[in-house]
């Protein structure tokens, strides 16, 4: 049984096209605010990201060998929860 809880905060999520987190990412979007500002974090081209992304969540791409990339992220995005 799933729980009806929901998850407070904004929600960043790393490796957003990886093999674990597109299921994570359906199941997030069941449980936050759907107006919250969460952010995916997909690679430096945007190519691992899925075709249908959940609507509450935004995708971004990011470079890690780009020095201050993630930082910039971290700063748009504000999450209370990665």
């Amino acid at each position: 049984m799933r729980s009806t809880a929901r998850l407070p905060g904004r929600v960043l999520v790393t490796g957003a096209g990886g093999f674990a987190a597109r299921p994570l990412l359906a199941r997030l979007a069941e449980v936050v605010d759907p107006d919250g500002g969460h952010v995916a974090v997909f690679g430096p081209s945007g190519a691992d990201a899925p075709a249908k992304l959940p609507a509450c969540f935004r995708p971004e791409a990011c470079d890690l060998a780009r020095p201050g990339a993630i930082d910039a992220i971290l700063g748009s995005a504000k999450p209370d929860i990665i």
